[in-house]
């Protein structure tokens, strides 16, 4: 089949239609179609978390297109900000959870969770 001279536009789009096929089953055999890891929602997200994030990147955009000083300045706090917000919202929804905490067994799951040594 290779070792023959193309003589005809038959022939030449057979060989066209081999090699197309043999790539598409090597594409399908090495990527298989997945189905996309689907991200879970961290309980103490909140739309003010949400807005402080897009302010800080559209500051940190304004920032890299004029390179001026100032909006540095401005991303800088804005960012600092965000994490404040972030580490806030985890300490609130920290005390909610544990606040609802009324029996030991509980406890003693949360206690077993967070003293696990995952350096080993």
């Amino acid at each position: 089949f290779w070792f023959k001279p193309v003589t005809t536009a038959e022939d030449l789009d057979a060989r066209q239609e081999f090699i197309t096929n043999a790539l598409l089953r090597c594409y399908e055999t090495a990527c298989p179609v997945t189905r996309g890891t689907c991200r879970s929602t961290v309980p103490w997200w909140n739309a003010e978390l949400t807005k402080a994030k897009q302010s800080a990147k559209a500051l940190r955009r304004k920032a890299n297109r004029t390179k001026n000083n100032q909006d540095w300045e401005l991303y800088k706090e804005a960012n600092r900000s965000y994490g404040k917000l972030i580490k806030q919202a985890k300490r609130i929804n920290w005390k909610q959870f544990t606040g609802k905490i009324n029996n030991t067994s509980t406890l003693e799951t949360i206690h077993k969770v967070l003293c696990v040594d995952t350096t080993a």
